[in-house]
């Protein structure tokens, strides 16, 4: 009869190895406990020899380096007092519902909070035409309630979706090459 197959687990230990920490996480799936690369996205086999060659291969090393040479945004989180709260929560109810509800219900949702839409000098979106899209877009419909009403498209997202397509492309380049 033959030995049964000896199964690696993961070790919590490898989390502290210096070699290992600064890019590894655990997972949980259907198989119990994986590694899985924070640079590289990719899950790994449980073997220790394994997790050390991956973190000296081409393709680990060439995302360490773009990782390690982004900026860290530094977050300092703000007191919040009351209208803070009442901003917040507006917030939430607007990115809750679609542009006509959101403008039908507006009305109401500034009387509680005892805000007056009049007010309103400008709106910070997305880029989705929920938000600003020309027939039923929320800007649009409170652009008819408020003139002088100032759309600030959200740098950030634009950001994103241009940084996402290139490193898509990027990505792919390398890979096919």
């Amino acid at each position: 009869m033959p030995k049964p197959q000896y199964t690696q687990h993961f070790r919590d230990s490898w989390l502290q190895d210096p070699h290992l920490k600064d890019w590894l996480q655990v997972i949980e799936s259907t198989a119990g406990q994986v590694a899985k690369c924070k640079f590289c996205g990719t899950t790994l086999r449980s073997h220790y020899g394994d997790l050390k060659s991956h973190g000296i291969s081409k393709k680990h090393l060439q995302n360490k380096k773009v990782i390690i040479m982004q900026p860290k945004i530094p977050f300092k989180p703000q007191p919040t007092g009351s209208r803070k709260k009442e901003e917040a929560r507006l917030a939430l109810f607007t990115a809750m519902h679609t542009s006509i509800r959101v403008v039908d219900h507006l009305g109401e949702t500034l009387k509680r909070f005892d805000l007056r839409l009049e007010n309103l000098m400008g709106i910070g979106t997305d880029n989705t035409s929920v938000m600003v899209g020309v027939n039923n877009g929320v800007y649009t419909k409170l652009k008819e309630e408020v003139p002088h009403l100032i759309l600030e498209r959200c740098l950030c997202h634009s950001l994103q979706l241009a940084v996402s397509a290139a490193a898509k492309e990027f990505c792919q380049e390398i890979w096919s090459s």
